[in-house]
């Protein structure tokens, strides 16, 4: 776009990455172009990436629109540093012995699965190491918090998993939580 050669510009272009990658700021590249789906631009952007390492968004930064701002922020966003993964399991769970197999099941892959997490893009992956254990539910990030670098993973039981070990460490069947008065349908606690 317009009278200046790209080669005019590329080395500026690198002091900006490089600088910006010394002090550790988050940032993507617009590869602003009239034609964001010639293979030109396309093998550019490629290029770009492989080169620096970030998101590259070919665009026509005069033809954008509100939902192209939307997945500029959202890229840029995603470069974010994480430095602090944070996991929330049942109480329930959390409350059993470290060897417990159940509390392994859960604890083992929050270890593995912290080490790959670098930026906020990355944070998915963690969901990744929980969708084959039969022992959680859920696995979903819960809150992430761009300026601190601190992201929550919240982690869910089945609920019948709580009866079977409760049954475990108690020896005989639950078949309730409470049982109920038959005569008033209270609790039958004194008043």
């Amino acid at each position: 776009i317009g009278d200046i050669p790209r080669s005019a510009y590329i080395e500026a272009e690198q002091n900006v990455v490089s600088e910006l990658s010394e002090i550790g700021k988050p940032f993507i590249v617009i590869l602003n172009s009239t034609h964001t789906s010639n293979p030109e631009t396309i093998n550019l952007s490629n290029k770009l990436r492989d080169d620096y390492d970030v998101p590259v968004i070919p665009i026509s930064v005069l033809d954008m629109k509100e939902k192209d701002i939307v997945n500029i922020l959202k890229e840029a966003l995603y470069e974010f540093p994480v430095l602090d993964v944070k996991v929330d399991i049942p109480d329930w769970i959390g409350c059993l012995k470290p060897n417990h197999p159940l509390k392994k099941t859960y604890i083992d892959p929050i270890k593995e699965s912290v080490v790959e997490v670098d930026k906020l893009r990355d944070v998915d992956s963690i969901n990744d190491h929980f969708r084959e254990c039969e022992s959680i539910e859920k696995a979903y990030v819960s809150k992430v918090e761009p300026s601190t670098g601190e992201v929550t993973i919240t982690l869910t039981a089945p609920n019948n998993l709580y009866d079977e070990v409760l049954k475990e460490v108690i020896g005989t069947s639950i078949n309730s939580r409470a049982r109920p008065d038959r005569k008033s349908g209270s609790a039958g606690m004194p008043r």
